[in-house]
């Protein structure tokens, strides 16, 4: 499996996990290292992305991404299917990180007097 993280629709971030050679993934963290914001574009690829995406095509997707003429699962899915039979990829995902602003929620009081048994 492969993350590739844009931000800023620049590449930030891109790494693969051999489930074989570095076993089960159990928390988001074992798999990203440093911090994530808002805006981030998250893609998970079920297979080793740089035998089918080189640098180039990295670059090609920062452009678009800059251009917003396609969406990068739109991208990405074409890409890999056309390169890879689809056998070999186990699933193609994208999230984008974003913010939810929420009001702090008002507190209230309990009840001092709980009456007599």
């Amino acid at each position: 499996m492969t993350v590739v993280i844009f931000r800023d629709h620049i590449l930030y971030y891109t790494l693969h996990n051999g489930v074989n050679a570095q076993g089960k993934i159990d928390l988001f963290s074992d798999f990203v290292e440093g911090d994530i914001e808002a805006g981030d574009e998250i893609l998970y690829v079920g297979t080793k992305i740089s035998d089918v995406i080189d640098q180039q095509d990295f670059k090609e997707v920062e452009s678009m991404l800059k251009s917003e003429e396609v969406s990068l699962i739109d991208f990405i899915h074409e890409v890999v299917t056309n390169r890879l039979d689809k056998k070999h990829i186990g699933f193609v995902s994208q999230y984008t990180v974003s913010v939810l602003h929420t009001q702090k929620s008002k507190g209230f009081k309990m009840p001092t007097r709980l009456g007599r048994l």
